[in-house]
């Protein structure tokens, strides 16, 4: 991921682009029964986060056009929401 990350600043800065990693989101997929993640890739910016950025950066849910993903992909949180 770092390094998919590196192509992309190069490409931003070459257009007068920039990223701020507060506003970045994170989610690591693991399978049903596998241990959650809770470390942040090696991207600049990451290291100087608060802990309530880190948490903000890697939620429980991540909404991505309107679908509602969790990190063990067992769309439960999409089918309340649709629910509801």
């Amino acid at each position: 991921m770092a390094n998919i990350h590196k192509k992309i600043e190069q490409w931003a800065l070459r257009s007068n682009l920039r990223f701020s990693p507060a506003k970045y989101h994170v989610m690591h997929f693991v399978q049903p029964h596998g241990q959650e993640h809770t470390e942040l890739p090696n991207i600049p910016g990451f290291a100087d986060l608060t802990t309530e950025q880190k948490a903000k950066i890697l939620p429980e849910r991540l909404s991505i056009l309107g679908v509602i993903y969790d990190s063990r992909m067992s769309w439960i949180p999409h089918i309340i929401e649709v629910r509801s």
